[in-house]
């Protein structure tokens, strides 16, 4: 990979942009690509990033239908079917450009989503069922996820294998303790319960320093 592009590459794996670049070039005294060129490179990147994700992502597919067929894991028309682990995030920074209404100057947007930020995950997650039969001609029959209701909701809804085929959740039980063990540790360091009544440090300390051994 040729430096720039490898200069390109860290610093977006990073988090970061061209910015950041130059001050960080700035302070080991060396001179940096000018901005155009810099997005001409990370622009090339992304196209080759997409790429290499969809060879990745069908070459998985295969192997999963491959591994299916084998354990005679499929429907009565010999479709696999595979067991899928789900979990997403979306990036939630913004420079509320809009909402400031500032001039907006010339830029390629990345922007591909429109609705609020907690139905992401359930809209990608839906996505991805709708497009295992065009992609990988199998049928995602069941979904390990965390605790996230929404998700079946919109796949019920969405019913991206017809009427007739039902997609079952498997519980992450790593997500359950983890909620649990949260959910005790803020009713701990709350100093009244929910109708008002004040409840004493010590009991609180108790419960808080219990709270593993209680998950």
């Amino acid at each position: 990979m040729p430096v720039n592009s490898a200069m390109v590459a860290a610093i977006v794996n990073t988090g970061q942009g061209y910015t950041q670049l130059d001050t960080f070039l700035a302070f080991l005294n060396m001179p940096n690509m000018s901005n155009p060129l810099y997005q001409k490179i990370h622009n090339d990147l992304i196209k080759h990033t997409k790429n290499t994700a969809i060879e990745t992502i069908e070459m998985a597919g295969k192997e999963e239908a491959r591994l299916a067929v084998e354990e005679n894991n499929i429907n009565e028309n010999g479709i696999p079917l595979i067991t899928v682990v789900a979990d997403s995030t979306g990036s939630k920074r913004s420079y509320k450009t809009e909402s400031n209404e500032k001039e907006v100057s010339v830029y390629k947007c990345f922007k591909n989503w429109e609705g609020i930020s907690t139905s992401m995950e359930a809209d990608i997650i839906v996505e991805g069922f709708r497009q295992s039969m065009s992609m990988h001609n199998v049928i995602f029959n069941k979904l390990f996820s965390d605790g996230d209701s929404s998700v079946m909701k919109k796949l019920s809804l969405a019913k991206p294998y017809g009427p007739d085929i039902f997609i079952k959740k498997i519980e992450c039980v790593n997500h359950i303790l983890r909620n649990y063990c949260n959910r005790i540790a803020d009713i701990s360091s709350r100093r009244k319960s929910t109708s008002g009544i004040v409840v004493p440090g010590v009991l609180r300390k108790i419960l808080k320093d219990r709270r593993l051994k209680l998950r």
